[in-house]
């Protein structure tokens, strides 16, 4: 079900952008993936033309499992720059029972559509990010809650870390106030208590 639901998801994308006769042409490629949050060069971009022999007809056949594939394989870079359309169309998808919510089970796999992949090789960032989207704290995610996770996890949050900061600012000092008192000769010695003096 779940790649069922993912190809389901990128066949619906590219299917907003056919024309009269339901074709998609390579030329709304970059736009496209753009659309999703990835950014590919234009060789890349060539490189799959050739591919999937799109070089005479100059159609994508979105139609296609191994292009779909190939396409759900390219990294988000910018969540900024996902279109509410494509949200949509995400959140349509699995929504199972069509009641405008979505499970926290579900969005796990909803997530990994969306997020750059060093946000979702960070499990506690990907768990943070859906709690997040859990408003009502009922184990169900809004869609209004679904874009604004989305977009919010693509900024860093200093409070995020802010114990590994604290500790690394102690660290620092550390260092500083090592290297002050070493030039001025009073290092502090470090040594093992015998007993009183004379003992």
């Amino acid at each position: 079900i779940r790649d069922e639901k993912i190809t389901e998801f990128f066949q619906g994308v590219f299917k907003s952008h056919m024309d009269e006769e339901g074709n998609v042409t390579f030329d709304k490629l970059g736009k496209i993936l753009t659309s999703l949050g990835r950014q590919v060069s234009q060789e890349r971009i060539l490189k799959i033309k050739r591919k999937y022999g799109a070089e005479e007809t100059g159609m994508i056949d979105w139609k296609d499992p191994d292009f779909i594939m190939t396409v759900a394989s390219l990294n988000v870079v910018n969540v900024k720059a996902i279109e509410d359309g494509v949200f949509s169309t995400a959140f349509r998808i699995f929504d199972m029972d069509s009641d405008g919510r979505i499970s926290l089970h579900e969005m796990r796999i909803v997530l990994s559509l969306f997020l750059p992949v060093q946000i979702q090789q960070e499990q506690e960032m990907v768990e943070t990010t859906i709690y997040g989207m859990d408003t009502q704290k009922d184990g169900e995610i809004r869609f209004g809650d679904f874009v604004k996770g989305v977009k919010d996890s693509g900024t860093f949050h200093i409070s995020m870390y802010r114990e590994e900061f604290l500790l690394a600012s102690l660290m620092v000092a550390g260092f500083v106030l090592y290297q002050i008192f070493k030039e001025f000769g009073i290092l502090p010695v470090i040594g093992v208590y015998e007993g009183p003096l004379g003992v």
